[in-house]
């Protein structure tokens, strides 16, 4: 099982993950590290720490009911 780097959260929201093949999971913004775990496996995974972040651009779509 993969181990979080955040000691604390911030945000956590659903996702898909369009490298390779698409996954879905959920987004983990914390106090240490961005971060995306595969809902189906578990050892699927990226982790990001902030201090190799220096930019960050979002898309977010809002579907209609």
């Amino acid at each position: 099982m993969a181990q979080s780097q955040n000691s604390t959260v911030d945000l956590t929201s659903p996702a898909t993950c369009l490298m390779g093949l698409t996954s879905h999971g959920n987004v983990m913004v914390g106090n240490k590290a961005f971060e995306y775990y595969n809902e189906r496996n578990p050892e699927d995974y990226i982790q990001i720490p902030w201090d190799e972040v220096d930019y960050i651009a979002a898309e977010v779509l809002r579907g209609t009911k």
